[in-house]
């Protein structure tokens, strides 16, 4: 008897401690911040919570995990006791195949705890699951605002209006953690100059957003939440309203969580051209002849400049197919019509450049040898390539306005004309169309951001084309930038240099040598740059806090900055500025392997280079660099 006693409290004892201790494989959570970490399983014990991971990531890349981690349950913290397979705080790396696991050891959770948050630290860009189900793997019911619902597709596309407006835009982060996300972005394109820019929008505690912006055309922006991105058409004087459903986006992008249901849909649209932005962003559709480069330059390494448009067409032929048959509004099938048509354009200009490209590519040329081939192999636009251009119906209709690249096409466009010595009518074969009147509007918009104000004849000319919408944005461009230019004749700060009559050999030292005691910090920049222009801004705050200091701020750029532009943009940048010939500036690139802009050099008291870097590095590596000179 005493023996089946024992027997029963062993048996109860384990049963006990199965209970205790259980394994949730693959657990189902509501919305996270990083597509990076996969959790596999988690052991429940009444010692510990040790949470098994996958990070996957390029092998190239670093990952960290911070010792401040920690597990939320039920409003308490639990912060993290170890971890096996990485070292806490230390960047580690994914093996060749783009993963490694690890597991990271917390305090044992109350065993009525139902779900848990996994925070990687509280800062911006740590990592962080929310919501992660422990008992069960049915998720709680998603509860969608009222009268969210999928919206019908609209039939037709409406006729573009050429008009300045107010778009209001409006939506809401569902099931956002408080503190998951600060803002979304909104990037879109200057038609009249091509540039980019991107519109910061804060996201209130709820989840909630709203957005206006001055338009003078229907305007697709690329919505970025987080790493996920949406095609929104917003249209001058109309409302759009949006509700992004984080767990789905979640979900689909999971490697475990796809095995789980649906969630819903991604994205819902209520308001102008709601349905036609459901189906933009569920269309699976590529519209880009080149999609995948490296594919595309295998393909096309060995054929002939007829031969590679004659691929570019077939692809075009091909992707109009299947748009044609494909269960999709009209409306939709014309804007991806129109996206791949502009592709093919901008396929067809860069035909010859694709295949120098591609020779590049898979001989591995150097930098080196690289621009010496480009140099023998310049891109000469074939007589046919208007005769293609001509075969796309869409290219000078109203629709083109729809098009996102059309800014950059256009470009192209007006270009390819200076190359075969052609006029825009003369290649289009028309005087008449809206690509015709934006050219026109383009070349102004781009003279305006070269600093150049337009004559009263050139602002005649455009009045012409009977477009007011446009005419009032450019004329308020051209005032804004007289005003601009007579504020820049009174700013200090500045100083233009010469280079002088001088040998190339001396050049450099011609133009540090003066500053002899100081660290100079050399800075070769061009005035169409892009990261040249954002790294100054960035530095800002570090050139206010070494004010003061024994260092030279020296900027150089060349000839390929238009003197116009660089004498109205070097008031905002404070310190040395000279621009350069040429000649002058093709020595300095080879003298001292300039591999682009921007670079920097950094020289001591004495003159002597003590740090270089192709590309920004960043603000503390600069200053870094800076301080070590100084100190």
């Amino acid at each position: 008897m005493n023996k089946l006693i024992l027997s029963i409290l062993l048996l109860l004892s384990v049963v006990c401690m199965q209970a205790k201790e259980r394994t949730v494989t693959k657990p189902p959570f509501l919305v996270r911040n990083t597509n990076a970490l996969e959790i596999n399983k988690i052991e429940l014990a009444d010692t510990a919570t040790i949470i098994s991971f996958e990070a996957f990531s390029r092998p190239t890349d670093w990952l960290q995990i911070s010792p401040d981690s920690y597990l939320m349950a039920d409003g308490k913290k639990y912060p993290i006791l170890s971890a096996e397979g990485i070292k806490l705080g230390e960047k580690f790396y994914t093996l060749a195949d783009g993963k490694i696991s690890f597991k990271l050891t917390f305090p044992s959770l109350p065993s009525s705890v139902a779900s848990v948050d996994f925070i990687e630290s509280d800062c911006d860009g740590c990592f962080k699951i929310w919501g992660i189900q422990l008992k069960g793997t049915n998720l709680p019911k998603l509860v969608l605002p009222a009268g969210t619902k999928i919206a019908s597709p609209d039939k037709k596309l409406p006729t573009p209006d050429i008009k300045i407006g107010k778009a209001s835009f409006k939506g809401r982060l569902l099931e956002m953690p408080q503190g998951m996300m600060k803002g979304i972005t909104l990037y879109s394109k200057d038609l009249f100059t091509d540039e980019s820019s991107a519109d910061k929008v804060p996201v209130n505690d709820d989840g909630s957003f709203s957005f206006d912006a001055e338009i003078f055309k229907p305007t697709t922006f690329q919505l970025n939440v987080g790493r996920n991105s949406f095609k929104i058409i917003l249209a001058p004087g109309e409302n759009l309203s949006t509700v992004i459903n984080l767990r789905e986006i979640s979900r689909e992008r999971g490697r475990y969580m796809k095995e789980y249901p649906s969630q819903g849909e991604k994205i819902y649209f209520s308001g102008y051209l709601a349905g036609l932005n459901t189906e933009l962003n569920k269309c699976s559709i590529k519209t880009d002849l080149k999609g995948d480069y490296k594919k595309t330059y295998k393909e096309i390494a060995n054929m002939t400049l007829e031969e590679c448009n004659s691929y570019y067409m077939g692809k075009y032929d091909s992707i109009m197919q299947l748009i044609d048959t494909a269960n999709i509004s009209d409306a939709c099938k014309t804007i991806l019509r129109i996206e791949t048509t502009l592709s093919a354009v901008e396929a067809l200009y860069t035909s010859q450049t694709d295949i120098a490209r591609a020779y590049i590519s898979i001989n591995n040329l150097s930098r080196e040898d690289s621009n010496e081939y480009f140099k023998t192999h310049r891109t000469i636009l074939p007589k046919e390539y208007w005769e293609c251009i001509r075969r796309f119906p869409l290219i000078n209709s109203p629709e083109i306005l729809y098009g996102i690249e059309l800014s950059y096409v256009a470009r192209n466009i007006y270009y390819a004309t200076k190359t075969s010595n052609s006029t825009i009518e003369e290649a289009l074969g028309t005087n008449e169309g809206i690509l015709i009147n934006l050219i026109a509007f383009q070349q102004a918009g781009i003279k305006l951001k070269d600093f150049t104000p337009l004559s009263e004849e050139e602002l005649n000319k455009l009045r012409s084309y009977n477009l007011p919408a446009w005419q009032e944005i450019i004329e308020k461009k051209n005032n804004d930038l007289i005003a601009f230019v007579e504020a820049n004749k009174k700013k200090t700060g500045y100083t233009v240099n010469e280079a002088g009559e001088v040998n190339n050999e001396d050049l450099f030292y011609s133009l540090t040598a003066k500053y002899k005691g100081k660290a100079v910090l050399v800075d070769f920049w061009a005035t169409w740059c892009g990261p040249c222009k954002m790294a100054m801004q960035e530095m800002k705050p570090m050139k206010e806090q070494l004010a003061g200091k024994d260092i030279v701020y020296l900027f150089i750029a060349g000839e390929n900055s238009p003197k116009m532009t660089w004498e109205n943009m070097i008031p905002d940048i404070h310190g040395e500025h000279v621009r350069l010939t040429d000649d002058q500036w093709n020595y300095l690139s080879k003298e001292f392997k300039i591999g682009g802009v921007p670079s920097y050099f950094l020289l001591d008291r004495e003159g002597k280079i003590t740090w270089k870097s192709t590309g920004f590095p960043g603000v503390e590596t600069v200053k870094g660099e800076i301080l070590k000179v100084l100190n």
